[in-house]
């Protein structure tokens, strides 16, 4: 730490006499006492650092600082400890994401190799699909040919039937030739008994 005290004058906050306000914290990060501040009723024209000579802003250092002014104020191992703990925090989230981002990447690998072997499936399944086709196409070409080999069969078996099928006129006559044989017959016997 440093002690504190104004950069114009180096006047104390315990100097004899002692200060008549609070010290301030300009913007262009000097501390000046209450005497090296321009008055608040100056003009803005000479409103300036009594240090550096830029316009001057500044914020009185009281205990009811903001933190962002009073970190100015507090020893730097506490923030040089803080900047350690954020430091790998930070690293840790950044080791995570990388992790997680190669873990997604072996995953999408996994998938995509996965999917490489479904497509390698699917045409080997189109292929047999195709063979498949083919062979009921043959079959049922092969039973078109045996139906129509059968259907001409039946034809010639019908033609053939009617064909050899005697007329009703030939098979009368042919029952009447029967029974004059076997009246013939008959009278033949019958003499030659009586003789």
């Amino acid at each position: 730490m440093f002690r504190l005290h104004c950069n114009k004058c180096y006047r104390r906050p315990n100097s004899e006499p002692p200060a008549v306000g609070p010290f301030h914290l300009t913007r262009c990060h000097h501390i000046l006492c209450a005497s090296c501040v321009p008055p608040e009723d100056a003009p803005g024209a000479e409103k300036k650092c009594k240090v550096c000579g830029a316009h001057y802003q500044g914020i009185a250092l009281t205990r009811s600082l903001p933190g962002n002014v009073a970190s100015y104020f507090e020893d730097p191992h506490c923030h040089l400890q803080l900047y350690r703990r954020i430091s790998k925090f930070q690293a840790d989230q950044r080791t995570s994401d990388n992790l997680g981002h190669w873990l997604q990447m072996q995953k999408t690998e996994e998938m995509q190799r996965q999917l490489a072997a479904y497509h390698k499936m699917e045409e080997q399944f189109n292929e047999q699909i195709r063979v498949e086709r083919e062979r009921i196409a043959q079959i049922e070409k092969s039973i078109a040919h045996y139906e129509q080999v059968s259907a001409d069969l039946d034809r010639c078996i019908q033609i053939d039937s009617s064909s050899a099928s005697p007329s009703p006129d030939l098979e009368e006559e042919s029952g009447e030739e029967a029974r004059a044989r076997r009246y013939s017959l008959g009278s033949s016997v019958d003499i030659t008994l009586s003789d």
